[in-house]
């Protein structure tokens, strides 16, 4: 693991370094900003079942139900969450 705690110049550099890249499905989008900032922190990808396997808001949902059983984006968050080392066992 890249930290155990995340530094508040480093997170805002990632965050900076990010701001200007466009939304693009599959690639930079809501989640995978969230999991990106995740992984340059821990070096732990959380999204890797889903990175760059979909390129449209159908096909999204379509991948969360094939990989999660689930059918939001809060069910793909839980399934990401419990792949990161440091989540509780109840997440």
């Amino acid at each position: 693991m890249a930290d155990s705690f995340w530094d508040v110049n480093t997170f805002g550099k990632h965050l900076r370094q990010h701001a200007e890249t466009p939304f693009e499905w599959g690639v930079n989008d809501c989640c995978l900003n969230a999991a990106n900032s995740i992984q340059s922190h821990t070096g732990v990808d959380i999204a890797s079942d889903f990175r760059g396997r979909y390129t449209d808001e159908a096909s999204a949902f379509a991948l969360i139900k094939t990989v999660t059983g689930g059918q939001t984006v809060g069910d793909a968050a839980a399934y990401c969450a419990k792949k990161h080392p440091g989540a509780s066992p109840s997440a």
